[in-house]
């Protein structure tokens, strides 16, 4: 039984990782899935329940492709996790049926919500910030560290009387042009003035 040999079904894997799906369940311990999966992140679907949430399997996975979160089976809670994702989904904006469809659906609400954890979030990503949660969207440190990594984030950025918000919708809606964007006059966002956009494309 070939299927059964540890030795073999490591050589195969580490050759093609898909080819764990042929694998006897008995011999699919964590060392034989995480190097599956190190080569290929769709190998995570032939592991077994146990060690598709293992942390160091995900990371793995989702260094390679955001998209290995749909094959796992709860929204995650784990930062650096989320950040990998995140970082391999970069700008995309994906919509279907009027709303936007990606990686922040497969990782936990609560991490949206937290500060820190959005600035290492539009640190890689300035146009993610569109993903804040409620209760940080009108923080000005935010803003200004995702329009520092990208200019584009502007694209979801409303300017208040009392401060910033995040208008996540406006990818659905369409494009609004930079150059005509109110924020670029407004003089009474602190942390905001000074963003040249002249040289912007």
């Amino acid at each position: 039984h070939l299927q059964k040999d540890k030795l073999l079904c490591l050589e195969a894997v580490l050759n093609n990782g898909c080819a764990l799906q042929y694998v006897d369940y008995d011999v699919k311990d964590e060392e034989l899935v995480k190097a599956a999966v190190s080569n290929a992140w769709r190998a995570l679907q032939y592991s077994p329940p146990q060690f598709q949430n293992v942390k160091s399997i995900l990371m793995a996975a989702v260094s390679q492709s955001w998209d290995a979160l749909r094959l796992t089976s709860k929204t995650h809670r784990d930062p650096d996790v989320a950040l990998a994702a995140l970082a391999n989904f970069g700008d995309t904006v994906m919509v279907l049926e009027g709303m936007e469809r990606g990686v922040h659906e497969y990782i936990h609400q609560k991490l949206f919500a937290q500060k820190q954890f959005m600035m290492r979030v539009v640190g890689q990503c300035g146009m993610q910030i569109r993903f804040a949660g409620a209760s940080i969207r009108s923080d000005v440190g935010l803003v200004l560290a995702a329009v520092r990594q990208s200019y584009k984030a502007l694209e979801y950025v409303l300017p208040t009387e009392e401060g910033v918000v995040i208008d996540a919708s406006a990818a659905v809606r369409g494009q609004r042009s930079l150059r005509s964007h109110h924020i670029l006059n407004r003089t009474n966002l602190a942390g905001l003035n000074g963003i040249h956009l002249g040289d912007c494309p």
